[in-house]
C-alpha cells in the first residue's frame, strides 16, 4: 500500500502504471510483468492490484518515470537512464539482451561513437 507515501510522479500504459516517491523509490503495478520491472516475464503476485516496490532499484534516487506500452524507464537524480521490459528493435538501449525481455531495470548505455 501507498497510504502515507508521498509520491512524486505517476506513469500510466495501458498494461502497467509505475510511480515515483519523494524518496526516490519506484513502484509499479498492472497486467503486463516485463513492463514492472519485478523480475518476472509474467504476472507478478500481488502486482495486478497493489504497488509493489522494484527492489532493483534500491539504493538509487529515482526522479522521473515512464511506463510504455511495451517497455519502461527510469531517470535517476544522476542523470543515469534504467529500461525493462521488451527490447525489441533495440527500444531498450541496454545493449545485448538475448532473451528479448530484461524482466529488471538495466542501465541504458551510452553509445561509443558518433554516427
Amino acid at each position: 500500500s501507498l497510504a502515507g507515501v508521498r509520491i512524486v510522479g505517476v506513469s500510466v500504459s495501458c498494461n502497467s502504471t509505475l510511480a515515483v516517491t519523494a524518496h526516490g523509490e519506484v513502484y509499479a503495478f498492472g497486467a503486463h510483468g516485463p513492463n514492472l520491472g519485478l523480475g518476472s516475464t509474467g504476472m507478478v503476485p500481488g502486482a495486478g492490484t497493489l504497488p509493489v516496490r522494484i527492489a532493483a532499484l534500491d539504493g538509487l534516487f529515482a526522479v522521473d518515470v515512464s511506463a510504455g506500452y511495451t517497455h519502461s524507464l527510469v531517470t535517476l537524480a544522476d542523470g543515469r537512464l534504467f529500461a525493462f521490459g521488451s527490447s525489441e528493435f533495440g527500444a531498450l538501449g541496454v545493449g545485448d539482451c538475448p532473451s528479448g525481455l530484461a524482466c529488471e531495470p538495466r542501465p541504458v548505455q551510452p553509445a561509443l561513437s558518433r554516427v
